[in-house]
């Protein structure tokens, strides 16, 4: 039989809400996916040396089975609105006033510090179907940078069983929607007027309990247990405003202080009338380096990093404006 390629157009990843645990999705989003989309069934093997056998081992058997995964996508509506409400748990849809077709819906996500939305998620490749149940997030990376389209990378690990599906393959329908971009995004950093970020990442981790295996091969559950969310950038150096806010505290200050400054990140990009907004208000600066002091002469670069920490507005607030009038969450 002739070999198989990775990108047939007949293979698809998908995943869909679930309304509650092992209850498995009947809707599905397909992904336009990304190289690093999928998961791959994994087990841990245990090996015993039984009297009677010799130097040999004697008997294996299976001790546990994973469906843990990602999913990789450029950042089209559909997409990075499903994935953030995967990951914060927490989603208020309303309607745009004025309606401006195809934006007529605004999908707004906060933090939910409780139980996450269970997923159902399913892979065809070649001639092999699989589906993994009662999935939960565990981080997404939404990255942006010059010239091009900013991408989400949603982790997640499974809670229930690993199987092979046969009945009917799913139709696939995909976004034809094109991904929002960076160029012509506005990045606004608070305490840092007019900074020009040529690249950076937002990273939204939740803690999840993979340990939880009772009667089965597989998980029994995957429970959240933290929230964190993490900045990273990449400034062009103009001024010392953010190297100074993060190792002195304020202007004109002159000794490293022991609480960290505040850093505000609010970034909005458009496609037509549709759009995403990320609006973290209250994270820390842990970190900044300038490549200074270069006798062969390099245009100057700021690296920073900055990470949450609880207040009393809502750590990260996310709003996709698209054509989509029903919740995610189910």
């Amino acid at each position: 039989m002739p070999g198989r390629a990775t990108n047939e157009p007949g293979n698809y990843f998908c995943f869909g809400f679930q309304s509650a645990k092992d209850i498995e999705a009947s809707t599905f989003h397909f992904l336009k996916h990304l190289d690093g989309t999928g998961f791959e069934p994994e087990d841990e093997v245990q090996a015993e040396r039984e009297g009677g056998d010799g130097q040999e081992i004697g008997y294996r058997y299976r001790l546990q089975v994973k469906g843990d995964g990602a999913m990789v996508a450029n950042a089209r509506l559909e997409t990075a609105g499903r994935m953030l409400a995967a990951i914060q748990g927490q989603e208020t849809v309303a309607p745009v006033t004025p309606a401006t077709t195809p934006a007529t819906h605004l999908h707004t996500t906060t933090p939910k510090l409780g139980a996450l939305p269970y997923l159902t998620v399913e892979q065809h490749w070649a001639d092999m179907t699989e589906r993994v149940v009662n999935c939960k997030a565990t981080q997404l990376e939404i990255e942006w940078e010059a010239g091009r389209p900013l991408k989400f990378t949603l982790q997640f690990i499974s809670g229930g069983a690993v199987v092979q599906r046969t009945g009917a393959l799913l139709t696939p329908v995909r976004e034809t929607f094109r991904p929002v971009m960076y160029p012509g995004a506005t990045v606004v950093l608070t305490g840092a007027t007019g900074a020009k970020m040529t690249k950076g990442k937002l990273t939204i981790k939740r803690e999840i309990d993979d340990d939880i295996y009772t009667s089965n091969l597989y998980r029994e559950d995957a429970v959240e247990t933290a929230y964190d969310v993490d900045l990273e950038g990449t400034l062009k150096y103009e001024d010392k405003t953010i190297y100074e806010r993060a190792w002195y505290g304020a202007a004109g200050a002159t000794a490293v202080p022991v609480d960290l400054s505040t850093l505000g990140l609010d970034l909005l990009t458009t496609r037509g009338t549709q759009s995403l907004q990320l609006i973290a208000p209250g994270l820390e600066i842990g970190n900044s380096k300038v490549n200074k002091l270069d006798p062969d002469g390099k245009t100057m670069y700021l690296d920073f990093s900055a990470m949450s920490v609880k207040s009393a507005t809502a750590t990260l607030t996310t709003k996709v404006v698209n054509e989509t009038a029903a919740a995610y969450v189910v």
